[in-house]
């Protein structure tokens, strides 16, 4: 068995309970001293030294087995004592803060490499540094720099001389930035004529002295915390939008499964009753056409969250616009019918173009949708072309309300809204999708003037796509 007083700590024997020595006070009377120590402001007769920590005083009455003083350290003697006051709850405390001081880490000092052919040089940056509680590390070729700068922990700054034995100070700098963020303080023989270099954060003169060294080491340092806890940051943001994209994901899933189910089950209803007219009829006819809408809304959603984390990704091929307009005109016949809205295309049938079918095809069922809201009863919606070699403008145009000029510009911004829609709750994502993949495409959208037209946008795509061009935010 260890011996433990190696370690501080002395033991006695345990009592029986009730067979305590009469010289060992109760809590209560430990309790009593304390109260009357803090009223008095000395030390508590009651108690003796207990009240105080120390274990008995002298003349308190004999330890068994050990002469006149208690070998047991604090903690142990109050758990043998079975003592239950707020004195024991303390210096439990303080041994329990204590232990956890111990095992914090020590911070590290900065690690400083110098990098100069000069014996003289270095060791006059040593002597300046050194008494900071830098770690110096000072080396004579750009190899051995290089060394260092592959080593784990890599060093937190360098101070590079402009002429290396056999290399360019510069050529140096930028080969230790390959691995990361470093900063580089370079050493020149006239800081006022220095070329500006990426490679570089700062300059000083080599004849600088050891206070304009130190500054300049300082300020390196501090902008190289500053990047650490910027990308700290970013991994942070990087990890939450992370989360963000999976929970859209999960919630528009589930959104649409239950939008499939609702759309199965009006159709069965519909069937059911026979095709049914009338007032059923347009019923059902609008609950089947809210449901697409939606889960068209849906599926704009998830592509401006795709578009503005890592750019939008078009699937390209061959596309008929008037074949495309059709079918999306189609989709909304039902809305134009209930509004009594003349909906025309004059697009011819062979304009075709290069682009994504899936993603156009939502862009002109978003123009339609807002040109039909805003048309009005009886109103009209057209649809028109322009050609030129190399690209294809086609216009959506509508009656109604005119669009007022300084609105224009802000129409296509993420949750804008037009004149006519303050009180109607909706989110404006429709035109704001609708810009960002026309940009993708490599084209452009804007609100222009039509003779006889309330509101004309016009969408503007090159005949062969620029996948280059990126609706990234």
């Amino acid at each position: 068995m260890r011996n433990p007083k190696r370690f501080g700590i002395g033991v006695a024997p345990l009592q029986p309970l009730g067979q305590q020595p009469a010289c060992h006070p109760s809590w209560r009377e430990l309790d009593a001293g304390v109260r009357k120590r803090r009223r008095s402001g000395g030390a508590a007769e009651e108690g003796g030294g207990w009240a105080r920590g120390r274990g008995p005083g002298p003349g308190s009455g004999p330890w068994p087995d050990s002469g006149s003083s208690c070998p047991v350290s604090g903690i142990a003697r109050d758990a043998q004592l079975g003592d239950s006051s707020s004195v024991a709850r303390a210096r439990v405390g303080r041994s329990q803060r204590t232990v956890r001081r111990s095992f914090e880490p020590v911070p590290m000092p900065p690690h400083v490499l110098v990098a100069d052919s000069r014996e003289r040089d270095r060791e006059e940056s040593r002597n300046s540094l050194a008494p900071l509680g830098y770690d110096v590390t000072c080396v004579d070729s750009a190899e051995a720099a290089l060394r260092v700068r592959a080593s784990r922990p890599p060093p937190d700054m360098v101070i590079l001389d402009e002429r290396l034995r056999f290399a360019n100070g510069r050529d140096v700098a930028a080969a230790l930035k390959t691995g990361g963020y470093l900063p580089v303080l370079l050493r020149v023989s006239d800081a006022s004529v220095v070329m500006p270099d990426p490679a570089v954060d700062w300059a000083i003169s080599r004849a600088a002295d050891g206070p304009t060294l130190q500054a300049a080491v300082r300020a390196l340092l501090q902008v190289r915390e500053v990047f650490g806890r910027m990308g700290t940051r970013n991994a942070e943001l990087a990890r939450m939008l992370e989360q963000h994209r999976e929970l859209l994901d999960f919630q528009v899933h589930d959104v649409r499964r239950h939008l499939t189910t609702l759309e199965l089950n009006l159709a069965f209803v519909k069937g059911a009753l026979g095709s049914p007219t009338g007032e059923i009829g347009l019923a059902l006819d609008d609950s089947v056409d809210a449901t697409r809408r939606v889960s068209r809304y849906l599926g704009d959603m998830l592509v401006m969250a795709e578009c503005e984390e890592v750019g939008l990704k078009l699937d390209l091929g061959e596309v008929n616009l008037a074949e495309l307009i059709d079918r999306e005109a189609a989709e909304c016949r039902r809305q134009a019918e209930l509004r009594q809205v003349q909906l025309n295309s004059t697009v011819p049938r062979d304009l075709i173009i290069e682009g994504d079918l899936h993603l156009l095809g939502r862009v002109f069922a978003n123009l339609l949708d807002n040109a039909l809201r805003h048309a009005g009863m009886a109103g009209d919606v057209v649809v028109t072309s322009h050609e030129t070699d190399e690209s294809v403008e086609i216009t959506v145009s509508n009656t109604g309300l005119p669009l007022p000029v300084e609105l224009r510009d802000g129409i296509f911004g993420k949750f804008a809204s037009g004149p006519g829609d303050a009180g109607s709750r909706r989110t404006g994502v429709g035109l704001y999708f609708c810009h960002r993949v026309v940009r993708a495409h490599g084209g452009s959208i804007a609100v222009v003037d039509r003779p006889g037209c309330a509101v004309s946008i016009a969408v503007s795509l090159p005949r062969v796509a620029d996948p280059t061009s990126s609706c990234r935010l």
